[in-house]
């Protein structure tokens, strides 16, 4: 046993993979946002315009998920933080659209 000696050393690692998961499901059934913030459209000619809500509302979720996918001390959470920003995002190309700008 290498940490023997510390007990609880990956404790806060184990806690922030809990915290993105369950943060990531709640995103998957549309509980994670405000109760004011606009669902994801069901029509596609109503895309373009319930996206910009939705992503205002998802904006300070994305900062801190951007953070935490390029500090390099939280390289074990970028699977997860990469997961929740999907969800938060919608889609593929929303997604690639936050990343790249």
């Amino acid at each position: 046993r290498m940490h023997a000696s510390d007990l609880f050393e990956e404790a806060a690692q184990l806690l922030l993979d809990a915290v993105l998961r369950l943060a990531q499901r709640l995103a998957q059934r549309q509980l994670l946002l405000p109760a004011h913030a606009p669902h994801a459209p069901s029509l596609p000619a109503d895309a373009e315009a319930g996206s910009g809500a939705l992503a205002a509302a998802a904006a300070p979720w994305t900062n801190i998920l951007f953070k935490m996918i390029h500090a390099p001390a939280l390289s074990f959470a970028r699977k997860q933080a990469k997961k929740l920003l999907l969800a938060l995002c919608g889609s593929k190309p929303r997604y690639a659209e936050l990343r790249d700008a």
